[in-house]
């Protein structure tokens, strides 16, 4: 009966160690998970130390600005007929 006992106890440390396992394991694919197919952004959120931005915020970029600009209208052109002498 004691043996029993002591293999139900080795028993129930071992399932609370694996499901502390699985526990973490969940964490860690949650995380990847997360940073894989998660948000994304061109640029960092965080700067990083010594590095210049090459594009200031402020100032808005070429392409923003030429899609602002008015497009200009054309006039339909009209294909000349061919004179026709009778």
């Amino acid at each position: 009966m004691e043996d029993l006992r002591g293999t139900i106890e080795s028993t129930n440390q071992a399932n609370q160690h694996l499901i502390a396992e699985v526990k973490l394991l969940r964490e860690q694919v949650a995380y990847l998970t997360d940073k894989r197919f998660g948000r994304s952004k061109e640029t960092l959120s965080n700067q990083v130390s010594g590095q210049l931005n090459l594009f200031s915020e402020d100032q808005p970029s070429e392409a923003t600005r030429s899609a602002e600009t008015p497009a200009t209208q054309v006039d339909r052109l009209s294909k000349k007929r061919p004179c026709q002498n009778r």
